[in-house]
């Protein structure tokens, strides 16, 4: 069976998503879990704002529907459980990819899951 809700269904799943997905710590739950939570939240919400659902927060301070859209040096430090100045040594040497806000340097959730996801590869034998 495929979900694909509309209107004030939509809206309340995104909404349950997004209470459900607070309640998590992110400690103990891996960073691609709460990122597909915050996708499935997301989707939920533009699907609801499609047709027309009016129970969807509008965006606000660089937040859809309850998600971050971009994380601050400490935001991605803490869901990576590494400190600020190891995720400032992988934005310097080109491990992970910022994007300016202003004049301050943000990163993407989806660019932390790229690069566990190289971390995972495994090592080619030159």
């Amino acid at each position: 069976m495929i979900l694909d809700p509309d209107g004030p269904l939509a809206a309340h799943l995104a909404a349950a998503l997004r209470r459900h997905r607070r309640r998590l710590d992110p400690r103990t739950v891996p960073l691609s879990t709460l990122l597909d939570l915050a996708r499935l939240e997301r989707l939920f919400a533009l699907r609801a704002v499609q047709s027309g659902a009016s129970a969807v927060t509008a965006p606000d301070n660089g937040h859809i529907g309850g998600m971050t859209l971009l994380l601050t040096y400490r935001e991605a430090a803490e869901a990576l459980a590494v400190s600020e100045a190891t995720i400032k040594r992988l934005v310097r040497n080109g491990h992970l990819r910022t994007v300016k806000v202003a004049s301050s340097p943000r990163i993407s959730p989806d660019e932390l899951v790229a690069y566990v996801e190289r971390l995972r590869q495994p090592l080619r034998a030159a």
